[in-house]
């Protein structure tokens, strides 16, 4: 081997080193969070977040629109997400309403239709049953639509239109749908602008990523924020009370080791100096009934339980936007899981991820932890280690065949973004 051979492999591999070593001590819980990045930028004021709307619940983290021209991507960016969503909209609710019997495909066939001109792709981040994605999309529900989705994929496919949805243990399924033409979709994706975005299948720099990984032209640079506890301090509890239905002039407040215990009835909810709320259901007063309406799938009915206390108490109480991580069926009844959302950017709390975890079974709620955070957004923003860099590192700390994926890590006081392996 000659010198400059020599050199130039003694370079390569120091490279690989420096880049390990930048990823390694990021590494979380199996997981690349947070700081694979390259320092900050920019310093200034704080300033208050908005308070979100309940809907918000329902947007997409991701969206990406094929058509003739190529990719229209969007993500990390609440405004381009709805941008590119809004459109899409009323077309996903009648390929959802009008969908014939779901079938399992291989995944060939996913990955096959996610780069053909003519289709819709949506990331949802959470794992969400179907009859409540339908019913959440376009307000009715469909039986033939089983199990729960990460993805859906609505495309143009020999003359008709398909809706393929992607779950989280990487099986597929498709369905053939009647109720919406080809000439239809094809004239709601024209109207998408290709900026230069791309699946992870179409380009050999990230082969070592989930296939559907989304790629965005440019790396992404995400602002901070400081973490905020809105219980801190001398905080009147009444109006949480109410929110959270113990009504004040009949309940109880008294000190424990962990933080304010209200009673009312049989009933009890603890209120923990660090914003944890915790209730467990003891007597026989439904506080907490089943929203909808009898004979609603009872997954629809469970979600929508939590999800009008756990928005009622987060958007008053810390202002953050909220979607659904997780909905399972288990003996107990209906685990409910949601996690807090940061302009189209997960949030993980700690080493739960989720902020609220509720239990619902027949008769309505029957306990819920739900951890009350505001953040306020400031002017400093992250550098991130680029794109082709972050995937090249999870493939060579054996996270290869995961999704790349930007997250906020709400350890503390500083919430700062950074790349993870979406599993």
């Amino acid at each position: 081997m000659s010198k400059k051979t020599r050199i130039r492999e003694w370079a390569k591999n120091l490279l690989i080193v420096l880049l390990l070593c930048t990823a390694g001590w990021l590494l979380v819980d199996s997981r690349l969070f947070g700081n694979l990045s390259q320092g900050e930028e920019q310093t200034g004021a704080v300033q208050q977040m908005p308070a979100p709307t309940a809907g918000q619940v329902t947007l997409p983290m991701a969206v990406a629109v094929t058509n003739t021209g190529g990719v229209c991507g969007a993500r990390y960016s609440s405004a381009a997400v709805n941008e590119l969503f809004r459109p899409l909209l009323p077309v996903l609710g009648e390929a959802m309403a009008g969908a014939g019997r779901a079938e399992a495909v291989e995944p060939d066939q996913w990955r096959k239709a996610l780069t053909a001109p003519g289709s819709a792709w949506l990331e949802l981040q959470g794992n969400v049953p179907m009859q409540v994605l339908c019913r959440w999309l376009g307000g009715v529900g469909n039986p033939n639509l089983i199990g729960s989705a990460r993805q859906l994929l609505l495309c143009a496919e020999q003359g008709q239109v398909r809706l393929y949805y992607y779950l989280n243990d990487q099986s597929c399924y498709s369905c053939e749908v009647e109720s919406v033409s080809t000439e239809y979709l094809e004239s709601v994706l024209a109207q998408a602008v290709p900026n230069g975005a791309g699946f992870a299948v179409a380009d050999r720099d990230y082969d070592m990523l989930a296939p559907q990984t989304l790629i965005l032209e440019r790396t992404p640079v995400p602002e901070e924020y400081v973490a905020v506890n809105p219980l801190a301090g001398e905080q009147e509890l009444d109006p949480l009370l109410q929110t959270l239905a113990f009504s004040p002039g009949i309940t109880t407040i008294y000190q424990t080791p962990e933080g304010q215990r209200a009673r009312s009835g049989n009933d009890t909810l603890t209120i923990s100096d660090g914003g944890w709320l915790n209730y467990e259901r003891a007597g026989e007063e439904q506080r907490y009934p089943l929203a909808g309406t009898e004979g609603e799938p009872e997954e629809y009915r469970a979600v929508e339980t939590a999800r009008e206390l756990v928005c009622g108490a987060t958007e008053t109480w810390g202002g953050t936007a909220v979607y659904l991580r997780d909905a399972r069926r288990e003996a107990d009844g209906w685990h409910v899981e949601f996690g807090y959302v940061l302009n189209a950017v997960p949030v993980q709390v700690g080493d739960r991820g989720w902020c609220a975890h509720v239990l619902v079974d027949q008769h309505g709620v029957a306990q819920y932890e739900i951890f009350l955070r505001g953040y306020q957004l400031t002017e400093k923003t992250t550098l991130l280690l680029p794109q082709p860099q972050a995937a090249a590192a999870l493939g060579q700390m054996g996270q290869a065949g995961s999704g790349l994926l930007l997250s906020y890590l709400d350890g503390g006081d500083s919430v700062r973004a950074g790349w993870m392996a979406e599993e």
